[in-house]
């Protein structure tokens, strides 16, 4: 996967939400030629650890994650958000949201993060 990323260096009012997008190609496809289920989970985890390691500077573990497949997403750009729902010192509640190449919702998925342990 070669992602790009949207905000990534963002100081602004937005920098508490990370945008990557992807190129869907066929070596990504389930045999319904759709963009894996596997793959967009992967890809919406990156989202928020990428996002909790650009404001916090260090990764988290993930605890749980629950993903909703909306709609197929198909072979062409697709772009994930990341963002906080609620951050906290030990625990936060993250979000992410995928979009096809048809500019329409394909999935979101809500995930709690055990935060990093910061230096004394």
């Amino acid at each position: 996967l070669n992602f790009e990323y949207l905000n990534f260096n963002n100081d602004g009012p937005d920098n508490e939400m990370l945008n990557i997008s992807f190129d869907v190609n066929s070596m990504f496809l389930n045999p319904q030629g759709t963009l894996h289920g596997g793959l967009i989970a992967t890809v919406m985890d990156i989202s928020m650890g990428h996002l909790l390691h650009k404001t916090v500077g260090m990764g988290g573990i993930t605890i749980e994650m629950k993903t909703q497949y909306m709609r197929p997403a198909l072979k062409g750009r697709a772009v994930v958000e990341g963002r906080f729902i609620k951050k906290g010192r030990t625990l936060s509640f993250m979000e992410s949201r995928l979009w096809g190449v048809d500019e329409k919702l394909a999935a979101v998925t809500t995930a709690t993060w055990k935060m990093p342990d910061q230096p004394n």
